[in-house]
């Protein structure tokens, strides 16, 4: 299945209230990376990203998420060694 965007718990709700179907909530304005990004490409967009940023291979399939506490985490780590 094709990555086509994410959908906030606030607009599954509105969604629900309204009647809406979820693709017509779709946020398609989120970030993503591919499987092979490095972890220093990756900070400079988890700084700024609303929701994790998603990870998706080479034919748009969704892999994974990174969220910013996984990229904190790994700097601190590193720092750790």
């Amino acid at each position: 299945m094709v990555y086509k965007g994410i959908v906030s718990i606030d607009d599954a709700l509105r969604a629900g209230k309204e009647n809406l179907k979820l693709f017509d909530v779709i946020n398609k304005d989120v970030m993503t990376t591919s499987e092979n990004t490095l972890l220093s490409e990756i900070l400079p967009m988890a700084a700024e990203a609303k929701y994790p940023i998603a990870v998706l291979n080479g034919g748009g399939v969704l892999k994974g998420i990174v969220t910013k506490a996984s990229v904190l985490s790994s700097l601190a780590e590193r720092e750790e060694t």
